[in-house]
């Protein structure tokens, strides 16, 4: 029995019932460091959901007795739906960390859009039944749904920032050909589909390593920053937008809003006219609601420091958490 079969005898309110949860669930999470445990869970789950919904579809369903039948096409139901919760719990519970978190560059609002259509086809039935009759559709879908919630949360578990976006993508890519497999079953020769599994395996972790700048920073923010030529308690108490370039030394504060927990290493990359002039490490713990304040201090600007600076605050794997820009101009 196919899932289109055991979704169309399904009863009508079904797609109703998973909507209204599906609004529930976004609106009533608790998106605490302490439950980040549940979305890894979550993420894990859904790839045996849907492996023991490709074994029960495999049964030939229509020389068993009706009882069976029957308990082969709710069995077929409950686990697909129940797969459908458990990608909703991975978006419902990282979409807002990524909104925040983002930059809003041209690959940053691609891949929340990408996410948004996945949510909105994991909270409606019918558009989850498409995307589930649609086999690497359905592969893509989860493994966007696992990625985005596993490099969301594996930071708050104790991994760096690099190693959660690897850690993240291997584990959202592998289980692609096994749930392709159990859905043919049967062992094929065929070179190219051997090939669309390993482009499927290794399309996830090259994307997290190449074009991470395309993924937002989350759980990461960066609420406030400032400029200036002195710091005390911390922080700059005399705020510049225009820095004389006399000045002895230009400070760059800022705050990083991190779940509490998370203890990661960022770097202040200091750039003149565009052109990247100076890297500084930092180290980050979370738990402040106002933001872990960092600082780094620029003491040579150079022979000609007339122009256009930035300070950037940049993950190890390159991705922008926050920018602050300032001016430095001669006799300011």
């Amino acid at each position: 029995m196919s899932p289109a079969e055991a979704f169309s005898k399904a009863k009508p309110y079904l797609p109703w019932a998973s909507l209204a949860v599906g609004i529930a669930s976004a609106l009533l999470m608790e998106r605490k460091p302490e439950r980040a445990y549940l979305v890894v869970l979550a993420a894990i789950g859904a790839w045996v959901l849907l492996a023991a919904s490709a074994i029960i579809g495999s049964l030939d369903a229509e020389r068993m007795p009706r009882v069976h039948q029957r308990a082969v096409r709710w069995g077929l139901t409950s686990t697909v739906m129940a797969s459908q919760s458990l990608v909703q719990l991975c978006l419902f519970f990282a979409l807002p960390f990524y909104v925040r978190a983002a930059s809003w560059s041209f690959g940053q609002v691609l891949f929340i859009a990408l996410l948004i259509v996945t949510v909105a086809s994991a909270s409606w039935d019918p558009a989850y039944r498409w995307v589930f009759e649609h086999r690497w559709v359905s592969l893509a879908a989860l493994a966007l749904a696992s990625f985005a919630g596993l490099a969301c949360v594996l930071p708050v578990l104790g991994l760096g920032n690099r190693a959660s976006l690897l850690s993240a993508a291997v584990l959202s890519s592998v289980g692609a050909p096994v749930l392709e497999r159990l859905r043919r079953q049967k062992v094929t020769r065929d070179w190219r589909l051997w090939l669309k599994e390993a482009s499927v395996v290794l399309c996830m972790p090259a994307f997290a390593t190449i074009g991470a700048s395309a993924i937002p920073p989350a759980p990461l923010s960066m609420p406030e920053a400032a400029i200036g030529t002195e710091l005390k308690s911390r922080w700059v108490p005399n705020p510049l937008e225009v820095v004389p370039s006399s000045a002895p030394q230009v400070v760059c504060a800022t705050a990083i809003r991190a779940p509490r927990g998370l203890k990661d290493q960022l770097r202040h990359e200091w750039r003149h006219d565009g052109q990247l002039v100076d890297t500084i490490p930092l180290t980050v713990s979370g738990g402040r609601q106002a933001g872990f304040r960092t600082w780094s201090k620029k003491r040579n600007l150079g022979t000609n420091p007339e122009g256009k600076w930035s300070c950037r605050v940049v993950t190890e794997a390159g991705q922008l958490v926050g920018e602050i820009s300032f001016v430095v101009r001669d006799g300011a």
